[in-house]
This record gives structure tokens, C-alpha cells and sequence, in this order.
């Protein structure tokens, strides 16, 4: 098991967690220019989320 990646698969999960929490694109009217860009940023951290618990679940599974 590679602890650091299991350690960055944790960090990228909790840090795409509270930006995803921060960006809250429903707020807005679709016409509205925030929404574009609540969107995009709730996107990146959605990414950021499922790259950190793909490395998890890799690592989990190097112990089994």
C-alpha cells in the first residue's frame, strides 16, 4: 500500500468536498453569468472528488 497516495486520495476528497459545498450553482438563474461560472467551478471540485476516491479505492483494494 502507498500510503502517500491514499494520504493525497484523502486530501483531494475532503478539499473537493468543501469546494463543492462552496459553489453552489442552483443559486442563479441559468441566464445569470454566476451561474456559468458556479458550474464550472462545482464541476472541477466534482472531479476532484471522484480523483480522490478512485486513489482510495486503489489503494484498498492493494490490501485485499
Amino acid at each position: 500500500m502507498n500510503i502517500t497516495l491514499f494520504i493525497i486520495g484523502v486530501a483531494c476528497l475532503t478539499v473537493g468536498a468543501f469546494l463543492m459545498t462552496r459553489h453552489k450553482f442552483y443559486k442563479y438563474k441559468t441566464s445569470d453569468m454566476l451561474f456559468a461560472a458556479s458550474l464550472r467551478a462545482f464541476l472541477g471540485a466534482a472531479l476532484i472528488v471522484l480523483i480522490g476516491i478512485l486513489a482510495i479505492i486503489n489503494e484498498l483494494k492493494k490490501l485485499m
